[in-house]
């Protein structure tokens, strides 16, 4: 199914071969028609049926993620996680207008 036009930020942790402390990214994603599979970083991710540690799995490589919305304290990471999370250049922008956003409601 082909990705709709429309691309909402979100929070990506790859959990295969990780605790709480995987590769991380706040990313725009393109989400299919139906909202089923999330388009990121040339990687097609599938709701999760029942997944060891994510809600999402890599159609390719099988491989679990984590995916959510951005939170606005951001602190996306699991409470016993730790490690760096990547901001996509082209989020930036749209983190900013998000967080500015939610903190004025």
């Amino acid at each position: 199914m082909e990705p709709s036009s429309d691309a909402v930020l979100r929070y990506i942790e790859l959990k295969t071969g990780y605790a709480d402390n995987g590769p991380a990214w706040i990313a725009r994603v393109k989400l299919s028609k139906s909202g089923r599979t999330i388009y990121f970083n040339g990687k097609a991710l599938k709701r999760a049926a029942r997944g060891v540690s994510g809600n999402r799995y890599d159609v390719q490589t099988g491989q679990e993620y984590w995916v959510s919305g951005v939170k606005k304290n951001g602190l996306d990471r699991h409470w016993a996680g730790s490690g760096i999370v990547s901001i996509g250049i082209r989020s930036r922008l749209g983190l900013n207008f998000h967080l500015l956003h939610r903190s004025a409601l």
